[in-house]
């Protein structure tokens, strides 16, 4: 049996095929960690292996321990700090120790840190590979001396330089019968790539000159990675290379896949993707007030153990009412108990066992998954041991069972590995929650330091490495074998590798050469790294391309070490470094194009076939007459945002916060026609800091975030100002309250034109002589825009409203108002009594509603013909709409003092208006 053998070699490798089939069956490339479980195989010892937050979890309870029973010790206050990321760190020192052979009772009294590592090893027993190496050249010396006959070990490097416990090891192979062989580089011409090769071997400074025309070595530069990514995909296959190099492959494989060439197999390193954050989310779910960022995410995630469907369902629901408590939410989460969103053949049958069984298990999830819709008393700073254990093992049950449902379909190895890791952490989790000694509770400052230490980016799987792709190695130092052409992509500068006693101080170092004995020497280790890093000048026989970038993730990059010497040893280096420029050599000529016609009137095809809405609510009134592009678009065709929405921003869940509070506590109950003014004080006096509470969890959970608390805080004081003023506004002028968020509705017969419109109205009143009175409210920074509405008298919403109120009453709304929040003050064009209330004059007396009528059905005899009118920023005389305002008595567009229209800030349309 043969074994390739580097410390290295993990992951893919690159092995040429001129090896032959036949030595391939019987060959394996290794890494210390593959040949330590092959020589445990032979040996018939069996060890488990623990995965590394097992055992970082594992040596933090040994710590513990060690730190309640020496107190005082050099590690205590970084353990009081951050007790997991400490005991993390120093496993990794104990390991490096122990590699390294260490005479733990000796070295104990070196140093503080070196007592405390010795110290714990009486509570630690979970093994890791460098417990396992010594064990294994132990038991190996124990047997015959011709145990290993039948193994040959071939390495890239001379023994000599590598770490003295794999060079034991190895020793230890060989005084058993396996042999040990250096693989040989080629035998190469004189060209330049041996030279360079020769150059970088040499210690000496001396200068060279490459042959002209000579490409056995060449650089190729490129602006940014994201152009030579684009290129080499496109033109890769003419280099021919038998392997590429490139350290993160992520981007490539997208232009190849993108392209549909086959992807060379890619992973995203440092990541963590939106799966795995389902253990972040879920543990922050957990929090009171709810985090409703988490809560959307978690919905949102691709996977997730309620299903896309009904995850994304609720996550819309969610975003349109602003919160989770809420009565729509309820709702849906009670037809997903009730199994409203399972198949079923035919929903009037009774339901079979099989959709009982399925309707009890969307229960189960609902319980396991979704947080109460009960309101906490109060906010929580920890967070029940019974609790937090119970939603883990569910998240890592669902994630072990998803993973092994899918493990059988091919394609899905993605998302496997990120199942197993997800249940990984959920399992690891619970265990450092045992281990950490908390019984009832747990706090979540403590949580969020294990979090920080175990949540951290990790590699996965982005495409699998399709027949016929590119040879592709994510190292130079991970060939094992010889080619002939090899490129080498993001040959840039990178952060040195840590040596592996790096982290000892200078005075520990000089103290524990004595004491370890496997010490590898720092000169060893660095000719060890350099030398690997110099495989692809050795193993290449005929052609060698580096591939640098100007920039590298925006930001200047750093030269290879490797760059910098042949930048000064070579004369003529610029000669070859290439600059390739795909927009040059692919360049065609193309007709240029322009679509803007500069007509204010489009004509469209079947505008009698346009299906209208039932109703047409009063703010959609106003988009028809005034934009009527926007209308057409959203309402009619239905062109929108299909993908996910996003949450209200703080300003406009302010308003809808102070709408609901407003409504809680100045609505009539109980049956009652109306709420009087003393039943208001009341409720405000009893009930305010409570509804606060309870219409925020309902529709503005956003201001519960962290960063949102200091708003949340100001809109309850503010809030708490304008009821007091809204209720003396009440009071004094002898008001009573009839509804709030009042459906109105009206149908009319407008020729052939019917106008059904509708309405929600802020609040409905009665003054003394059971007159009907409309309030509007607005949360606005602006004290100018609805008062300038007012008195312009273009207050198309009051007006509807006022018109709606008197027909369905059959009484005249005498007044109307808005009632601006946070200033705390009413506009009217009627009279109010109080100082915190102002009548404004309008600048005609146009009756509205018989100007929008109008509109209405100027509007949709044009669309119903075809024609939809542009004219957002352009000269509004050139629209029939506007020459026939006055003549049909049409609701005024507004434009500016030079005659042009206004724009529609909001507009999601604005590409189509150019």
């Amino acid at each position: 049996m043969k074994i390739i053998f580097s410390p290295e070699f993990n992951g893919k490798v690159f092995l040429g095929t001129n090896r032959g089939v036949k030595s391939h069956m019987d060959m394996l490339v290794a890494d210390t960690m593959q040949l330590v479980s092959m020589l445990e195989m032979h040996l018939g010892i069996h060890m488990e292996e623990h995965p590394a937050h097992f055992r970082t979890v594992k040596y933090f309870e040994a710590l513990s321990t060690y730190m309640k029973e020496n107190p005082g010790n050099a590690l205590e206050a970084s353990f009081k700090l951050s007790s997991l990321g400490t005991a993390q760190q120093a496993l990794h020192w104990r390991d490096a120790l122990i590699l390294s052979h260490w005479k733990r009772d000796e070295m104990a009294s070196l140093s503080g840190r070196l007592e405390v590592l010795a110290g714990t090893e009486a509570y630690f027993s979970c093994p890791g590979m460098a417990d396992r190496l010594h064990d294994v050249i132990l038991e190996l010396s124990k047997q015959k001396k011709d145990f290993l006959k039948d193994m040959e070990v071939e390495m890239p490097c001379k023994k000599d330089i590598l770490h003295p416990a794999i060079i034991q090891l190895l020793d230890t192979m060989e005084q058993h019968g396996a042999r040990l062989t250096i693989m040989l580089n080629p035998e190469t011409k004189e060209h330049n790539l041996r030279y360079v090769y020769e150059l970088l071997q040499s210690k000496e400074n001396k200068k060279i000159t490459l042959a002209e025309k000579d490409d056995s070595f060449l650089i190729y530069s490129f602006p940014d990675e994201q152009t030579a990514n684009e290129y080499l995909a496109l033109k890769g296959d003419e280099l021919k290379a038998d392997v590429w190099i490139n350290s993160a492959n992520k981007s490539l494989d997208n232009w190849l896949r993108l392209m549909g060439k086959p992807t060379t197999g890619s992973t995203m390193q440092n990541f963590t993707p939106q799966l795995i954050q389902l253990f972040v989310l879920s543990i922050d779910m957990m929090r009171e007030p709810l985090n409703i960022k988490s809560l959307i995410n978690w919905l949102y995630s691709p996977l997730q153990p309620l299903g896309s469907y009904f995850g994304n369902m609720l996550a819309d629901k969610i975003i349109s009412e602003g919160g989770y408590r809420n009565n729509e939410c309820h709702r849906l989460v009670n037809g997903f108990v009730e199994g409203n969103y399972l198949y079923r053949d035919d929903k009037d049958m009774p339901p079979t066992p099989e959709l009982v069984k399925q309707m009890k298990r969307c229960k189960q999830l609902a319980d396991a998954f979704l947080p109460s819709f009960e309101t906490p008393e109060k906010e929580t700073n920890s967070v029940e041991v019974v609790k937090l254990k119970k939603y883990l093992n569910s998240l890592s049950a669902w994630a072990k069972e998803r993973a092994f449902l899918l493990r059988d379909k091919p394609g899905n190895e993605g998302w496997c590995s990120q199942l197993e890791s997800l249940a990984q952490l959920c399992d690891t989790f619970i265990l450092l929650v045992d281990a950490s000694g908390c019984k009832e509770t747990v706090d979540f400052k403590l949580i969020d330091s294990w979090i920080s230490t175990l949540y951290q980016g990790e590699s996965f799987m982005q495409y699998n490495a399709q027949k016929g792709s590119l040879e592709m190695v994510d190292s130079p130092t991970k060939l094992a074998d010889t080619c002939e052409r090899t490129v080498w992509m993001n040959f840039c500068g990178t952060d040195a590798s840590p040596l592996s006693l790096e982290f000892l101080y200078t005075s520990e170092k000089k103290a524990v050469k004595d004491h370890l004995s496997y010490y590898w020497k720092e000169e060893n280790e660095i000719q060890y790294q350099q030398f690997m890093e110099k495989l692809p000048f050795s193993k290449t026989t005929k052609q060698l391309i580096l591939v640098v970038t100007d920039y590298q993730g925006g930001e200047v990059s750093r030269k290879h070490p490797i760059l910098v010497r042949l930048e000064s040893q070579v004369e003529n280096l610029k000669d070859f470094i290439l600059r390739p420029n795909l927009l040059e050599e692919r360049m065609e000529p193309v007709n240029k194009v322009l679509n803007d016609t500069g007509e204010d009137t489009v004509k469209f095809q079947n505008g009698k076939d346009l299906i209208w809405p039932h109703h047409i609510s009063v703010t959609t009134l106003d988009t028809l007459v005034e934009y009527p592009l926007d209308y057409l678009m959203q309402y009619l065709l239905n062109i929108v945002n299909t993908g996910p929405g996003s949450i209200k921003d703080v300003k406009a869940t302010k308003g809808d916060v102070a709408h609901a509070v407003i409504e809680s506590l100045f609505a009539p109950r109980d049956g009652k026609r109306c709420s009087t003014a003393d039943e208001i004080e009341l409720r405000i006096k009893t009930e305010f800091d409570e509804q606060v509470q309870k219409q925020t969890e309902a529709c503005g959970a956003i201001l519960y975030l962290p960063e949102n608390r200091l708003e949340a805080a100001l809109l309850k004081e503010q809030l708490h100002k304008c009821v007091k003023i809204l209720l003396k506004i009440i009071r004094d002028n002898h008001l009573t309250v009839t509804g709030c968020e009042k459906e109105e509705g009206i149908h009319t017969g407008i020729g052939k034109k019917e106008l059904n419109l509708k309405g929600f109205i802020d609040m409905t009143l009665e003054d003394e002589n059971r007159h009907p009175v409309v309030f509007d409210f607005k949360w606005t920074s602006s004290k100018n825009f609805h008062r300038d509405l007012l008195a312009d008298n273009r207050s198309t919403q009051l007006e509807l409203y006022r018109w709606l109120l008197s027909v369905n009453e059959r009484d005249d709304a005498t007044r109307t108002a808005y009632f601006l929040m946070p200033e705390g003050h009413l506009y009217s064009k009627e009279h109010f009594e109080g100082n915190d209330c102002t009548q404004l004059v309008p600048a005609n007396k146009d009756n509205i509603v018989e100007q929008l009528k109008n509109s209405f059905v100027f509007r949709k005899n044009q669309l119903l013909k075809g024609t939809v009118e542009i004219i957002d920023g352009k000269l509004a005389e050139n629209s029939s709409y506007y020459n026939s305002t006055e003549k049909k008595n049409l609701y005024p567009l507004n434009v500016d003092a030079n005659g042009f229209k206004d724009d529609n800030i909001f507009s999601n349309y604005g590409m189509f208006k150019q």
